[in-house]
């Protein structure tokens, strides 16, 4: 009896651990995200740790179901729970509905159920039991709660429009442009400036919002209701002649010879690398000389990912790139500015682009990247 008790804790304590880590650990985004082509996490780069962490989570819960329930029945138990975890998520906005996780979840029981299968035969399974399960949880948490908390900030641009089409001053700054989510009607939201909430009227997709003064570059930033705060990608930069827009922090470098409709998106000082958008068309500017081995990328996102190259569609996003020769001009290389080396990459026009993830990827390590959103 008192064995029972112990599996049923474990499994109440398995059950609960993997409802924070998927559900309650997660910030709520504002897009509904799925993935119901089988195996796409297993046959593309960047997803083996997610589905270890997958794997991993289910090992205890396989092991506690099978020695509670009869074995046939666990992988079924595993499934079913496995589903509920996909639904909560998909519908409390704290993940994506993808098919590979169950896939990873059910494999994880199977682990679970074949060590429960093994250590039946041993006196000592109980510690051993507890140990695995120890070790199980103590090693999600190491990984997945670190990767909940990041994960908004490193998608946000994706998940929402935000543009300023008016910036004036007079005794004050006033805001004027345009906010709306892409897929789900727009919760209520307030703009703040450098992390101070500001007066916001919002009128439909429009917005106006002003505030009494700015005396250094602050972002904006925007919270909707039931959402933490939000970066937009967009800074307001006071001048002597009153303000102005800018998409990089710091101070923004001027370059000779651009293009007057050029807007830098993104710039990396230790890379020597500005990367300009040009109505429908990106202008990377490398001063340094990469390594034969690093190809410059850009992965394209968009709200109509069915309209996607068909090898990408699974994927959600377009994945682009190049390697710049050392020694030739490579294709769309245009004349050098100063010491900058100039490729021009038009942006795709058969889907609306949501944002711009760009950098640098050398033998396979992601060695810089930065993300904008697409005016």
């Amino acid at each position: 009896m008192e064995g029972n008790r112990k599996k049923r804790l474990g499994l109440a304590v398995c059950l609960l651990f993997i409802l924070y880590i998927t559900v309650l650990s997660r910030v709520p985004t504002l897009s509904r995200v799925t993935h119901l082509v089988p195996l796409w996490s297993y046959t593309s780069h960047g997803h083996g740790k997610q589905i270890l962490l997958n794997i991993c989570l289910f090992v205890p819960l396989g092991y506690f179901l099978a020695s509670i329930f009869r074995p046939r029945f666990t992988l079924l138990i595993a499934l079913a729970t496995s589903l509920c975890v996909e639904l909560a998520q998909f519908f409390t906005y704290r993940g994506m509905l993808d098919v590979d996780d169950l896939i990873s979840n059910v494999l994880g029981a199977a682990i679970g159920l074949l060590i429960f299968s093994l250590l039946s035969k041993v006196d000592k399974r109980r510690w051993a039991a507890w140990a695995m399960l120890t070790a199980g949880l103590i090693g999600c948490i190491m990984v997945a709660v670190p990767a909940a908390k990041s994960n908004i900030y490193t998608r946000i641009t994706e998940q929402f429009w935000f543009s300023v089409s008016s910036l004036t001053v007079d005794d004050k700054v006033n805001i004027e442009g345009e906010c709306f989510l892409y897929d789900r009607t727009t919760p209520d939201y307030s703009i703040y400036v450098g992390g101070e909430p500001v007066d916001t009227v919002v009128d439909g997709k429009q917005f106006k919002a002003e505030l009494l003064g700015l005396e250094e570059k602050a972002e904006v930033q925007i919270k909707f209701k039931g959402r933490p705060l939000m970066p937009t990608g967009t800074w307001i930069n006071p001048t002597a002649r009153g303000a102005e827009v800018e998409y990089v922090s710091g101070d923004v470098p001027v370059i000779p010879g651009l293009p007057g409709t050029a807007v830098l998106k993104s710039w990396n000082e230790e890379y020597d690398t500005l990367i300009y958008q040009d109505g429908n068309r990106l202008l990377w500017l490398i001063g340094t000389e990469i390594d034969k081995n690093t190809e410059v990328i850009y992965h394209i996102h968009t709200n109509e990912p069915e309209k996607l190259p068909e090898n990408r569609v699974q994927y959600g996003f377009d994945n682009r790139g190049f390697r710049p020769p050392a020694d030739e001009r490579a294709s769309n290389e245009l004349e050098p500015i100063d010491h900058y080396r100039v490729f021009e990459r038009e942006i795709p026009d058969e889907y609306n682009v949501t944002a711009i993830v760009v950098g640098f990827n050398t033998d396979g390590i992601i060695t810089w990247n930065d993300s904008f959103r697409s005016e």
